[in-house]
């Protein structure tokens, strides 16, 4: 008995890392125009978004938001700006227009960043 229990153990825990990889997904992974789709990756604990343009790798965005923190990703309704708010980093917006480059004055954006949220866990930031 307990040499089948010691076989399952490392079963087990595979499961559980490969279970626990996975990274939670935009809320609105495509852009207003549909021009642009957003997948969320991570590295060494740091959320990085890809953005893809025709199913090719167009733009690599490192937030610096940790991924073991809330957040909640998106584009906005009415411009071709992807906004994140996390719980550790606060909002960010990146505009297809400036080639992704952060926008500097986010809070614009914090009532549509605010929205994400609430959609995405029910709840106040």
């Amino acid at each position: 008995m307990y040499e089948r229990i010691n076989k399952l153990i490392p079963i087990f825990f595979v499961l559980l890392l490969v279970g626990c990889n996975r990274i939670e997904q935009p809320l609105i992974p495509q852009s207003p125009n549909g021009t642009f789709v957003v997948e969320a990756t991570t590295k060494d604990g740091l959320l990085i978004l890809n953005v893809f343009s025709k199913n090719k790798l167009t733009h690599t965005i490192e937030t610096k938001a940790s991924i073991y923190q809330k957040f909640a990703l998106g584009w906005h309704n009415k411009e071709q700006v992807l906004i994140l708010y996390s719980s550790d980093i606060g909002v960010r917006a990146w505009t297809s227009t400036n080639g992704f480059k952060p926008e500097l004055n986010t809070r614009k954006y914090t009532a549509y960043a605010n929205w994400l949220y609430q959609n995405k866990y029910g709840k106040s930031s």
